[in-house]
């Protein structure tokens, strides 16, 4: 892959190509297509895994439109966003094993539309979805089980979990009551 000058006028550049950093500086998790075309992004675009100094570990191309990646907090593992049919459902929220490579759609059987991930500790990722009108947060552990954080009883903008206090804070609404911050056990 080569590195090209973006060019600004399209959002191809800023918005449709991302990546996380593990927390010790050592990879990155990098989402790119070989050239700044919106369509080529779309279709062909590559999950890659590569160290500080830019050697690919990992690559990944088995499904499209990919999103939203993050590396666990023990940087051992990764995740990411993908559609397996068509182009604009987010139903598959992948999982690579940094050491074996292994890569697993964890939510094949669930069949969400995800619109945010965040990792919860090494081994769950928490993940929010669409449900009717109003948006669910759930977890899912490695083998694919998900549990209910949040029910799909409000418009959830943004969340983030507590693993220690066992909560989900969450910026919402319900009904025609305006966005609030809101704080549930789970």
């Amino acid at each position: 892959y080569e590195v090209y000058q973006c060019d600004w006028s399209s959002d191809v550049c800023s918005s449709d190509l991302d990546m996380a950093a593990a927390t010790d500086g050592k990879s990155f998790l990098l989402i790119t297509a070989k050239n700044s075309d919106l369509f080529e992004s779309l279709t062909k675009s590559t999950v890659l895994w590569v160290d500080e100094n830019g050697n690919e570990f990992y690559s990944f191309d088995n499904a499209k439109v990919f999103s939203l990646p993050a590396i666990s907090p023990d940087n051992l593992k990764a995740c990411f966003v993908g559609n397996t049919v068509g182009y604009s459902s987010n139903n598959a929220l992948f999982v690579v094993d940094k050491k074996s490579r292994d890569t697993k759609n964890l939510t094949e059987e669930f069949d969400p539309t995800i619109k945010a991930v965040e990792w919860q500790d090494e081994d769950h990722i928490t993940f929010k979805t669409p449900r009717n009108v109003y948006s669910g947060i759930y977890s899912v552990n490695m083998d694919g089980t998900v549990n209910t954080l949040l029910a799909p009883q409000y418009v959830v903008y943004d969340y983030s979990v507590n693993s220690n206090s066992k909560e989900v804070a969450f910026v919402g609404s319900q009904d025609n009551i305006p966005n609030e911050l809101y704080v549930n056990k789970f």
